[in-house]
């Protein structure tokens, strides 16, 4: 299996024993990365950490007023 973006979404194109192929979202599959926020907080904390870091940058530099 490879994944590329097809659509503007990341996708997995499979491949079944009679030869057909059929392109899903990799989000449907055991393939895709794990989800951090949702492995370490289970849904329980509001805000990610690339999310508050990029508030924390966007303070530093005067960006939010």
């Amino acid at each position: 299996m490879v994944s590329k973006q097809i659509w503007g979404e990341d996708r997995v194109t499979l491949q079944f024993a009679d030869g057909s192929l059929q392109s899903v979202p990799i989000g449907w599959t055991d393939i895709a990365p794990v989800d951090r926020y949702m492995s370490v907080g289970k849904g329980r904390s509001r805000f990610r950490i690339e999310d508050l870091l990029r508030l924390g940058e966007l303070l530093a530099k005067g960006g939010l007023r």
